[in-house]
């Protein structure tokens, strides 16, 4: 009887809006089911799965083989930008990310900013006046958020 390596399940992830493309790297696998944490399943090699809604969602990948299987997960932030309004996405940086309290952005867009939780909440708003570079988030406890403006209509992962 011959006993295979087991299964090494690892995967990376690339997204435009709320359309993610999976690229499985695993290696001594046969077969391998995907959980896009927000109730569906795939078991394609390379899923391209489309989300509903932007927030964060624990992604898992069961890689399996005669010997086993065995499954890994990661976080995939999903945004998205109403291109009507949006500046490109390049456009706007925030620094640094992971965040330490005082989040720093290359575009200094005045108006109004919003901080979000994962599920999409407003915890935090602030009037910007033109020119400020800064925002002070250290008042927030340590998690993942979003950063969205009026202006730039632009969702940003940050984790202060």
């Amino acid at each position: 009887m011959v006993v295979s390596a087991p299964p090494v399940p690892a995967f990376s992830f690339e997204g435009d809006q709320l359309t993610v493309a999976f690229f499985n790297t695993s290696t001594n696998a046969e077969t391998y089911n995907w959980n896009f944490g927000d109730g569906t399943f795939s078991n394609e090699t390379n899923p391209v799965h489309t989300y509903t809604e932007p927030g964060v969602y624990e992604v898992s990948l069961s890689a399996s083989n005669t010997n086993c299987g065995i499954a890994i997960s990661q976080s995939v932030a999903v945004s998205f930008t109403d291109t009507d309004t949006a500046t490109p996405a390049d456009d706007l940086y925030l620094y640094p990310n992971p965040g330490t309290g005082i989040i720093h952005f290359n575009l200094p867009v005045d108006g109004h900013w919003w901080v979000l939780d994962a599920l999409g909440h407003r915890v935090a708003a602030f009037q910007l006046p033109a020119g400020t570079t800064r925002l002070d988030v250290s008042a927030l406890p340590a998690g993942i958020y979003f950063i969205l403006t009026d202006k730039a209509q632009r969702w940003v992962y940050v984790k202060v």
